[in-house]
């Protein structure tokens, strides 16, 4: 990919997030449910270390 197509790219999707300021943030409330959840999962799963 050109440098030319990188900064376009770039624009865009710093446009797109200023447009979209819910989605990013449902996204990130996801994302970091979702790394609890695996924390929670994998702690768990360890036997625990007294």
């Amino acid at each position: 990919m050109t440098e030319a197509a990188k900064a376009a790219r770039r624009a865009y999707q710093r446009e797109w997030a200023r447009k979209n300021p819910e989605k990013i943030k449902a996204q990130q409330e996801r994302y970091w449910a979702r790394k609890a959840a695996q924390q929670q999962t994998q702690q768990n799963r360890e036997p625990q270390k007294e």
